[in-house]
């Protein structure tokens, strides 16, 4: 998969808000046929903030044999960007 790159437009839609350590949110994706969903948990531990973000997709269609792979191999690595995005903002916030 090395060197394809494809955009996916995602609506995500937050279902749970415990402040400030728990969201919890549902997928569907607008430019590709999947669902999912998934949470982000915050955790304070000697003076630094642990967070962890958990996503679950399911591929959809006919699509979805070949997509499912990879999903597999890609939502690991956009989990990894996001949640690193969110802990920069919240930095930049504090």
């Amino acid at each position: 998969m090395k060197g394809i790159k494809k955009t996916v437009e995602v609506q995500v839609d937050i279902t749970e808000w415990n402040e400030p350590s728990n969201i919890k949110f549902e997928l569907k994706g607008l430019s590709d046929n999947f669902t999912g969903s998934g949470h982000i948990t915050a955790e304070d531990g000697n003076g630094k903030t642990a967070m962890t973000c958990t996503v679950e997709v399911h591929a959809g269609g006919i699509s979805g044999a070949v997509l499912t792979p990879i999903i597999k191999w890609a939502v690991p690595k956009a989990t990894t960007r996001l949640t690193e995005s969110i802990a920069r903002k919240i930095v930049v916030l504090s």
